[in-house]
């Protein structure tokens, strides 16, 4: 189950319970490895809404597919001949002048990062792989605004924080730490927003 996180040194009631919270950090995008494919090949059948209307209808599938005889085939039995390439970075670094942290982004927010959506990258992995390699270090190095979700859990008895990417913005300086209407809240830095995450806190 979900909830707001607990105070700061507080243990939860529920061990079970997963706690998740926002920051805005301004930070350095560090270059995102090549050792692996930064997509995914997913599904692009639609589904319909589950028994307890989890699932709006008209949801696409996007679940992992595998190529086989009949096609590309999904863990949900869906076949297609033309599957969709949608971002996934497991672990990529962002960074400012207090520290480096850990984060993992998926298609939303790769497609800030990239400029596009990840067809591009997965046509020329495969037929132009230098260009690819080349298309994927270039976002490197390069600041933006990023909104993570921190996410608190418990697995196997231990508790750990995942940090996830779910937006990026190049940086609007002329409005950055201006206040006042209209403006963004203040950027958190790295070492503070991990610090937070940590401690189940907002940033």
């Amino acid at each position: 189950t979900w909830g707001p996180a607990p105070l700061p040194g507080q243990p939860p009631a529920d061990p079970t319970r997963r706690f998740v919270n926002r920051h805005r950090v301004l930070a350095t995008l560090m270059p995102v490895a090549t050792d692996r494919t930064p997509f995914y090949f997913a599904c692009p059948e639609p589904v319909g809404a589950s028994p307890g209307g989890v699932q709006p209808k008209g949801r696409l599938c996007q679940k992992k597919v595998a190529q086989d005889a009949n096609g590309w085939c999904c863990p949900l039995g869906h076949i297609c001949q033309r599957p969709v390439a949608r971002y996934l970075v497991s672990r990529t670094l962002i960074a400012d002048h207090t520290r480096g942290l850990e984060v993992g982004f998926f298609d939303e927010a790769g497609r800030a990062i990239f400029g596009g959506d990840a067809n591009r990258i997965a046509e020329l992995w495969e037929s132009e792989h230098d260009r690819a390699i080349e298309l994927v270090t270039r976002v490197g190095w390069r600041r933006f605004t990023f909104n993570l979700k921190s996410i608190t859990e418990n697995w196997q008895d231990l508790e750990r924080v995942r940090v996830v990417m779910e937006d990026a913005k190049p940086p609007d300086f002329s409005r950055e730490g201006h206040g006042g209407e209209g403006c963004p809240p203040p950027c958190a830095t790295v070492g503070a927003t991990a610090r937070c995450a940590s401690r189940g806190e907002k940033k």
